[in-house]
């Protein structure tokens, strides 16, 4: 539209219009042809052109706006802000109710925090990391150095009683209790600035073989302890640590948790706890045999009950057991014993390859000992090997204290002596009367320690009068 003016004398102004067409899409359509729906969008129309919806959004949840295309991979719910959070092995959920698509991860709650070993200058980081993530416990699955190598900084006093301040946190060790595969440290964590304290269960499990694995009942004794610890805080983390903080943290960490899951559910997965923990730290569970002594330990701690018992519980165990109904009672010991029985390690015969070398020093052929776990004498006398039928015991509270063995065969009773004196023995009891071991005669003659003494002059002061090696000799004779 425009106005014209004509050059003759009419000045009157001339108004031309020209037709004007407005083209467009019925409300719902959108695209050049109108061929398209804008059927996911809450309000029911949309961008003529591109087919976005307005600001009100997508008419269901599970959709991205404002394209309203399903949500990207891991995300579901209104405008896509819900995280699949909880699917097996990174699985795809449910765009509108979040289901996952397969299997569920059933463990997938934080539980543990997993960490490395303070070292001298992290001590401060790691107790400022205990607090703020309200930690009660913690489990220390190595020592502080192994094979002259350092693996953890000491990060609490040494003596029951001291205290060490670290930057705004003081540390006491109430008390301290010794086992033969662990200890057990009660420690008091103080906050200086706001004089807040909090007691802390540390375990230390010291027992790891520095290349390899533990033996599982071992470990499994002190994973009962560690749980023991625990049931006071069940809302909390439980802080697990190694040096590096992946194979024997991961190890543990795979172990309570499937434990756990086996004993509530009646199923574990490992593969899929293994790659669980490996989305969250790399490497967790380092080398393949920390692998298989996890499949070894979860077998063991499945199918056995293994837990301490109070003193007032095994009281009531033994009553029960000399009640009146005998039989039924007898039945539960043996039931008990059968279930140890089943618990023994098997050893192959390549694992016992001394014992079958040295056979005529065995008094028995069907009892030989590990070549892994046997003593080896260090001492010499001509003619005589490093081979004696004997393996260490732990007890309850102290590692490899106890030496059992054989009696020595005819001809190797100076076998025993240099036993005795390689390990420092001063304590020799049989249990067997002496007059019916064939050898016994040889053992208690003077030739036999002389034969000894005069090959290690230098090696050995032995009082000996008759029965008396060391310091005492208990027969049951």
């Amino acid at each position: 539209m425009k106005n014209q003016y004509k050059p003759n004398n009419d000045c009157a102004p001339i108004l031309e219009i020209c037709e004007v067409e407005v083209f467009g899409c019925d409300v719902g359509c959108y695209d050049e042809n109108c061929s398209k729906k804008c059927g996911l969008c809450k309000s029911g129309s949309c961008d003529i052109v591109t087919g976005q919806c307005d600001q009100s959004g997508c008419a269901i949840p599970g959709l991205q706006t404002p394209s309203c295309k399903a949500c990207p991979s891991g995300h579901y719910g209104e405008k896509c802000s819900e995280t699949c959070g909880n699917c097996s092995q990174n699985m795809t959920c449910n765009h509108i109710n979040g289901t996952c698509n397969g299997a569920c991860n059933t463990y997938r709650q934080p539980a543990y925090i997993a960490a490395q070993g303070p070292i001298v200058s992290t001590i401060e980081d790691f107790w400022q990391m205990v607090w703020q993530e309200d930690v009660y416990v913690i489990a220390m699955v190595t020592n502080l150095s192994e094979g002259g190598t350092i693996k953890c900084a000491k990060y609490w006093p040494d003596n029951t009683g001291d205290k060490i301040k670290i930057d705004i946190f003081g540390i006491q060790l109430d008390s301290e209790k010794t086992y033969s595969s662990f200890l057990i440290h009660q420690l008091q964590l103080t906050n200086l600035k706001t004089k807040a304290s909090r007691q802390i269960t540390h375990l230390q499990y010291t027992s790891w073989p520095d290349h390899g694995t533990p033996d599982p009942l071992e470990l499994l004794m002190y994973h009962q302890y560690v749980t023991k610890a625990m049931r006071k805080h069940p809302e909390n983390k439980l802080l697990v640590h190694c040096s590096a903080g992946i194979g024997r943290t991961g190890t543990f960490i795979a172990l309570d948790a499937l434990y756990r899951h086996g004993i509530k559910e009646g199923s574990i997965n490992i593969v899929e706890y293994v790659h669980t923990m490996r989305e969250d730290r790399m490497n967790m569970i380092q080398n393949l045999d920390q692998y298989k002594f996890l499949y070894r330990a979860l077998y063991e701690s499945l199918r056995a009950t293994i837990h301490p018992f109070s003193k007032e519980k095994f009281l009531d165990e033994v009553k029960s057991v000399l009640s009146s109904d005998n039989t039924v009672n007898l039945s539960n010991l043996r039931i008990q014993f059968k279930e140890l029985d089943s618990l023994k390690p098997v050893f192959q015969e390549n694992e016992k390859s001394s014992g079958f070398e040295n056979m005529t020093l065995n008094m028995t052929g069907s009892v030989l000992p590990a070549d892994r776990i046997r003593i080896i004498l260090s001492s010499h006398v001509k003619g005589r090997g490093t081979y004696y039928n004997a393996v260490p015991v732990s007890t309850f509270t102290m590692r490899d204290c106890v030496i059992t063995g054989q009696y020595p065969v005819p001809g190797a009773a100076v076998d025993l002596i240099r036993l005795l004196v390689d390990q420092e023995c001063s304590t020799l009891i049989s249990t067997s009367p002496l007059s019916e071991v064939p050898s016994e005669e040889f053992m208690f003659s003077c030739q036999t320690v002389s034969q000894f003494i005069e090959q290690n002059p230098d090696e050995v002061n032995i009082n000996y009068n008759h029965a008396l090696v060391g310091e005492n000799i208990y027969a049951n004779a």
